[in-house]
This record gives C-alpha cells, sequence and structure tokens, in this order.
C-alpha cells in the first residue's frame, strides 16, 4: 500500500511538471517539460528588504546592503473601472503606512556615481539650486540607463555641463517613474504589493509597460539630440524683446522652443528662450524679468541674486531699437562689470 501510494504521488508530481496540452507533430501527446511562466514580482522573504530603485530583493544581515529607507503611504489605488463607491472606501480607510527600502550593491554604486557626476559639474549644481535637488535628479537620470540596461553609457553620456543638462531633461522624469519605491509612495498602487519585490533587478516594469514605453522612447530622442548638429534659427521679428539677440542656436528638435511671441506695448515681439521663461516667471515684461534673464544669461547662483537688481534696460525699451545684437545683452555697457560684482566670468 505504502509502494502504491508513493507511485501514484510521484505521478501527480510528474504530471504537475509535464505539458500534455502539447500535441507532436505526428499527433502524438509530448513529453515537452511545462515552462512555468515567467514571474516578475515575488514576496519578500524574512530579513530582506525591496531596493528602492531595481525592486530587487536586499538581504539586509549581509554587509554593504545600506541604510534603511522610510517612506510614507497614504493610500491605496484602485484597479481601473472601479465604481465610485469603492473608490470612496478606498481613500477613506487607506491608513497611513510606512514602509521600508534598501538598496543594493549596483544601486549603491549608482547613488556614488550620481554624487560623482554632480561634484564634478559644479555648474550644473549651481543651476539647480541645491546639491540635494541635484543629487536626486541625477540618480533618476542613472536609474533609467541602468533600467534600460545601458548604465555603461553614464560616462560618456555626462561628459559636458551641456550633456549632463540634456541627460538630466529627458531622462530625469522618466527615470524617476520607473523606481520600485515609485509604484509605492506616496500612494501604492492597485497592483503593487509592499510585501514583494523584483524578482530580478528592473522585472516590475513588466507591470507598467507604458511608463517602460516612455523610458525607451526618452532615450531615443537622446541618442537622437547627440547626433543632430545646431543650427541658427533667426528671430521671426526683429530681436529678443530683452535681450536683444537676433538669432539663436538650437538643435532641430528643439527648434520650436527657439523663440516666443510676446506682446509688448501693443506691438507682436518675440523672445528667445532664456527670456521667454525669465518673462513666464515675472508674468511681464519688467524689471524682475530682465534681472531673471540677465542672471540666467551670466548663470549667476542662485544664493548669489537674491537682493541684487541689475537694473537694466529691455532691448525693446531702447530710443529706435532696430538694429538686433549680436549677442545677448550686447546693448549693456557694463555687463562685464556686473559679472565681476557677482563673482562669474561674463
Amino acid at each position: 500500500m505504502t509502494t502504491q501510494h508513493t507511485n501514484e504521488t510521484e505521478a501527480d508530481t510528474l504530471a504537475d511538471r509535464i505539458d500534455t496540452t502539447d500535441t507532436a507533430p505526428s499527433g502524438a501527446t509530448s513529453t515537452k517539460p511545462r515552462r512555468k511562466p515567467k514571474v516578475s514580482v515575488v514576496k519578500l522573504r524574512a530579513g530582506h528588504l525591496a531596493c528602492s530603485l531595481c525592486g530587487q530583493s536586499v538581504n539586509m544581515d549581509a554587509a554593504g546592503c545600506g541604510p534603511v529607507e522610510r517612506f510614507t503611504s497614504y493610500a491605496r489605488g484602485v484597479a481601473p473601472g472601479a465604481d465610485d463607491l469603492e473608490q470612496m472606501m478606498n481613500q477613506r480607510h487607506g491608513a497611513e503606512t510606512t514602509l521600508e527600502f534598501a538598496r543594493c550593491s549596483d544601486c549603491l554604486e549608482l547613488g556614488a556615481l550620481a554624487a560623482t557626476i554632480l561634484d564634478e559639474h559644479p555648474a550644473v549644481q549651481a543651476r539647480l539650486g541645491s546639491r540635494s535637488i541635484g543629487l536626486e535628479r541625477v540618480e533618476c537620470a542613472l536609474a533609467a540607463l541602468a533600467a534600460l540596461s545601458c548604465a555603461q553609457q553614464a560616462p560618456r553620456l555626462t561628459k559636458t555641463d551641456g550633456d549632463l543638462l540634456r541627460l538630466l531633461r529627458l531622462l530625469h522624469q522618466p527615470g524617476a517613474a520607473v523606481r520600485w519605491a515609485t509604484r509605492l509612495v506616496p500612494f501604492t498602487r492597485w497592483n503593487a504589493d509592499p510585501a514583494g519585490c523584483s524578482a530580478a533587478p528592473w522585472s516590475h516594469l513588466e507591470y507598467d509597460p507604458e511608463a517602460a514605453a516612455k523610458l525607451r522612447t526618452a532615450y531615443a530622442r537622446l541618442l537622437r539630440e547627440r547626433t543632430e548638429r545646431p543650427e541658427s534659427y533667426p528671430c521671426p521679428t526683429v530681436g529678443c524683446v530683452l535681450c536683444g539677440v537676433g538669432a539663436v542656436t538650437s538643435l532641430p528638435t528643439q527648434a520650436r522652443y527657439a523663440w516666443q511671441g510676446v506682446t509688448y506695448r501693443g506691438a507682436e515681439l518675440h523672445a528667445c528662450r532664456t527670456c521667454a521663461e525669465a518673462i513666464s516667471f515675472a508674468g511681464v515684461v519688467g524689471a524682475t524679468a530682465v534681472d531673471r534673464a540677465v542672471f540666467e544669461y551670466l548663470e549667476v547662483p542662485l544664493g548669489a541674486r537674491y537682493g541684487y537688481g541689475v537694473k537694466a534696460t529691455a532691448w525693446a525699451d531702447l530710443p529706435g531699437a532696430s538694429t538686433p545684437n549680436a549677442k545677448p545683452w550686447q546693448h549693456l555697457g557694463n555687463l562685464a562689470k556686473l559679472a565681476r560684482e557677482l563673482g562669474v566670468r561674463p
């Protein structure tokens, strides 16, 4: 009886591993072992935490696992198509939860590389405003490369300040969206498990094909921009309303941002990209916009701007302004003196 029971158990186990639904070309039943479906997310084991970036399991008892990162999740999302009652109940009963993450060795190296890259580009750090913001953005951009299995391209893509700014502009947000922690913080997605982790680094992206597609699109755009050559785009009217430059250099993919229409004193004029952003910040063409545009042109750190007034004249306010400047703010005779006072190079 015991032998028969053992044989039946072994047969059942074998049947679980054999795919009896496949048929051979001759029509006979195939005994090919059944391939289990690929699992992207698995349960965490005891003493393990998920890496906040790539999502893989990290043994907290092992050396070099990094400090524990704690974040708060405020509610849990509902599945698409959920009715209003389910959404309301979820929001009302979605108690705050403190979640813990760690860093695997690869992502610890990624964070160290982000700090090194930022130290090599102090002008970019000054432009971003603070080191913490810069570290977060560079780390997200590097995470995007790691998710695409292109982390080895980081040195080549961050050689100059322009290269780094391009990388941040195109990959910072897509990289932030594909982090494992983003699935859980500040709101836990309906298909995310706080007690789970990625079966392999970045395998959780199979649950978010939209974010993965945006990441690939952004990286393709990055490569396309690196192969482009800048071209000159003249002002559609005469010159920039603030700095007076008559033509700007831009990549073809960014040409639509080279000039922006501005209405000033009843006239339809244009502003270059830097000055247009300054006008948008100030809300109107005036002294605040002029100050900010000059600061951006001279790359003045944010800390040196407070309490300092440029007291410059916009090009459009010059008497009989009809000839554009060859360089931005060329009509200002004290630009070099201003740069020295602010401690930057003219």
